[in-house]
């Protein structure tokens, strides 16, 4: 068995994003051996979210800025009715050649199952685009899910197999779904994750590896 990790850039728009997600792999894959029983990607999207942070400065591309203030229109496009909130990830382009130091805005979701990464995705663009201020108008929106889908234990006896099968099911199930829209796509499932047992009391579940999707609002 080997690692299993792959970057889809169906737009190559996007694609000055793969340094950060070629680190993000990485960086789990990394820790996935130095823990054999544990998986960064299982717990939270607030964490999933710091450890895309950490590979956007890895990559010597992006400084990354979590839960920055911001303000979010919730009514009518008026003043009253914006009011404070925290955008998950702001990465700051450390790039000297102004004209193509681009930042990035992320807002990020967390799913359990891949059937729910376009909802996840579309309820993240709606946040993005209540987001007010001109400092956000020349950046990249992204929405970010990150899937971290589980196996019961009767259903991975061939656990690279069905690796390979979940991930093509994504890739297919995203260019059918986002056919209009800008996206790039990795996958970090490491061989050292697949026989990580979190489901603890509920019984024997494997969560191999994550998938995350970026999308452009």
């Amino acid at each position: 068995m080997t690692d299993i990790c792959s970057i889809v850039s169906p737009d190559e728009s996007l694609g000055f994003l793969k340094p950060v997600l070629k680190s993000w792999t990485k960086i789990i894959t990394s820790y996935s051996y130095k823990s054999y029983d544990d998986c960064p990607y299982y717990y939270s999207e607030r964490m999933n979210t710091g450890l895309l942070g950490c590979a956007a400065l890895m990559s010597n591309s992006f400084h990354p800025l979590e839960e920055h203030p911001i303000d979010r229109r919730i009514g009518p496009m008026k003043e009253k009715d914006n009011r404070s909130g925290r955008l998950d990830l702001w990465l700051v382009n450390c790039s000297s050649n102004k004209k193509n130091a681009t930042d990035v805005i992320i807002e990020s979701k967390m799913a359990w199952r891949p059937i729910s990464i376009i909802k996840k995705s579309n309820d993240a663009a709606s946040q993005l685009r209540r987001i007010t201020g001109s400092y956000t108008r020349d950046c990249w929106k992204l929405s970010a899910v990150f899937c971290a889908p589980r196996f019961a234990e009767s259903k991975f006896k061939e656990p690279e197999e069905k690796i390979m099968e979940l991930i093509k099911s994504i890739n297919e199930s995203l260019k059918n779904s986002l056919d209009n829209k800008k996206y790039i796509t990795a996958h970090c499932y490491p061989e050292a994750a697949r026989s990580v047992n979190v489901g603890g009391n509920r019984g024997r579940y494997f969560y191999p590896g994550v998938s995350l999707v970026l999308v452009t609002v």
